[in-house]
């Protein structure tokens, strides 16, 4: 990662962006959108804050595509927080404290989780940077980016995102759903996600 420089990741991110077809573009477009209606459904439904849910959803995000990320939050807010995601004894005490916190997003921790708690919660200059997003601005996709790369993937998203004239929320999740969706698998399979915005 010390060979990863701003002018360079910018590139690659600008690269992966012409290379999106116009359904990726509109997808990446309407993600975060479609994230936060989802969110207000589950408020409406379970009579939590906007925000309590928002905290919930990114706190259960991790290694999770957002329809089980959905459905977790869903069945989490429907139980009072006996339900968590991928890593229930770490996410179990941060969705319970959410739950009964009027500032939830004060539970949601790390960069990444924090990030897309405030990405959801309608924040369009945010940069959600998880291991896919770090890849496509030519980091390592096996691992997170660790603090000086986060800063020089950060100032290429922005740069990017200006050059592009997209928000950098969209702008990330544009180029995310073409990084994901263009890059072989192990088995070299492509494959297209399971999405809310198809």
């Amino acid at each position: 990662m010390e060979s990863l420089c701003p002018t360079r990741a910018t590139f690659a991110l600008l690269d992966r962006y012409r290379a999106a077809d116009a359904d990726t573009i509109r997808r990446g477009r309407e993600w975060y959108r479609a994230a936060r209606r989802a969110v207000n459904e589950i408020a409406r439904e379970t009579g939590y804050s906007r925000a309590q849910v928002a905290a919930v959803l990114a706190i259960t995000s991790p290694d999770a595509q957002l329809v089980s990320n959905i459905d977790w939050t869903r069945k989490a807010c429907l139980n009072g927080g006996r339900t968590a995601g991928r890593y229930p004894s770490d996410q179990l005490p941060k969705i319970r404290a959410a739950l009964v916190s009027n500032r939830p997003g004060q539970y949601v921790k790390g960069p990444k989780v924090n990030a897309f708690y405030r990405a959801i919660m309608g924040h369009e200059d945010v940069l959600v940077v998880d291991r896919w997003a770090s890849f496509a601005a030519g980091g390592p996709k096996d691992r997170p980016p660790a603090a000086k790369a986060r800063r020089v993937i950060t100032e290429a998203y922005h740069r990017a995102a200006e050059i592009a004239g997209e928000t950098v929320r969209d702008f990330q999740a544009i180029v995310w759903i073409q990084a994901r969706e263009n890059t072989a698998r192990a088995d070299g399979r492509f494959v297209r996600l399971q999405d809310i915005t198809a």
